[in-house]
């Protein structure tokens, strides 16, 4: 049993040090300030050149609360998932249901990489990336993954899943640079806690904002934020 927990958490653990890794080398390849993610005309800028520091720090200061948070994120995971290696988890088949909000850390066309906390029957903090097809004002969910690192029976324990389907849809700021909205609706399979059976199912229904504003002539997504719900049955 050690073994296979052992080795789902290393696989969690790689998964987010892949999503580092990416996230860094797209800031290395557009500049060490600069996350940049193309939404049509839209596209996050934190830096790279020409940059005017004034006029862009509000974006870096942006830039520095998003990387504290994934940095964050991950740290609880390796913690939480070093606790579970030492504690047996024991949990009753159940529905859990938890509000969820947080940022979008990492963005392109075809993918958005989200962190957060939650509040409700799994509290703790989440991660999950969502890959759809390319969003245009509207793209259908292709793959993916869940996961929230909380408490079970008292002890830690990290539940995951895998998104197997559903839609990311615009709903307002269709016209000039204002803020956009998204419902992103998504189904999860494969939910279990790590290291156990996971052949539990479960539901993501969440509105993504992406925040925009005028910047010399283009219109500037400077974050993303995300707040909604998700059902895990398990």
């Amino acid at each position: 049993m050690a073994t296979g927990i052992r080795a789902r958490l290393m696989k969690l653990y790689r998964r987010l040090l892949l999503r580092e890794a990416r996230i860094e080398q797209s800031r290395d390849e557009l500049g060490t300030d600069a996350i940049i993610s193309n939404f049509g005309e839209s596209w996050y800028y934190h830096g790279g050149q020409p940059k005017k520091a004034q006029e862009v720090s509000r974006l870096d200061l942006t830039l520095e609360v998003h990387m504290r948070a994934r940095k964050t994120l991950l740290s609880s995971v390796v913690i939480s998932a070093a606790a579970v290696l030492l504690s047996p988890i024991t949990a009753l088949a159940a529905s859990y249901t938890d509000s969820v909000g947080g940022i979008e850390v990492f963005a392109t066309s075809t993918t958005g990489v989200f962190s957060g906390t939650a509040g409700g029957s799994l509290p703790g903090v989440w991660a999950a990336t969502v890959n759809h097809t390319p969003l245009g004002t509207s793209a259908t969910i292709t793959s993916g993954s869940f996961d929230v690192v909380s408490a079970l029976g008292g002890l830690p324990a990290v539940v995951a899943g895998s998104f197997s389907g559903g839609s990311v849809v615009q709903t307002s700021g269709f016209h000039g640079c204002v803020n956009q909205t998204f419902n992103v609706n998504g189904s999860l399979v494969s939910v279990g806690v790590v290291g156990r059976p996971d052949t539990g199912t479960g539901s993501f229904a969440a509105v993504l904002t992406h925040l925009r504003f005028p910047f010399f002539g283009r219109c500037i997504t400077y974050g993303a934020t995300i707040r909604g719900t998700v059902n895990l049955n398990f």
